[in-house]
């Protein structure tokens, strides 16, 4: 009995675009702020939080289906560029990749079924912790 790899190639370019998401609980960036993203589309992260995560940050523990499995991975209180935020939004978490840090405000990156990639402004306190 032997093993069948297939070699799929993935679409390789990219699209430009800028976004401002808005929430009535996070403060807005300003048009200065508004990060350059290269979003691929057709990726299996887009869509999924943890699918996203997982792709900028490979070392993301399995499973996380649930807030106490991400609640589980929490590492660390103390926020950081690139480190993963744990929120406990849409009832059975969600995962995000922050991206920039000032004061008591996060800019993070994201993915979701109803918005695709985008980005936002975060307060601190919404964030229960980082991986």
């Amino acid at each position: 009995m032997g093993i069948l790899l297939l070699a799929i190639p993935l679409k390789a370019e990219a699209t430009t675009e800028y976004r401002k998401v808005e929430s009535p609980y996070v403060v807005q960036a300003t048009p200065a702020e508004i990060t350059k993203t290269k979003i691929k589309y057709g990726t299996p992260s887009a869509g999924n939080c943890v699918k996203y995560a997982r792709s900028v940050r490979p070392d993301l523990p399995q499973g996380l289906w649930t807030l106490r499995q991400k609640q589980n991975i929490i590492k660390t209180k103390t926020p950081s560029v690139g480190a993963v935020a744990i929120t406990a939004e849409g009832g059975s978490g969600h995962l995000s990749i922050v991206l920039k840090v000032e004061d008591e405000n996060l800019l993070i990156r994201e993915s979701g079924y109803t918005k695709g990639i985008s980005e936002r402004w975060i307060p601190r306190e919404k964030i229960i912790g980082f991986f």
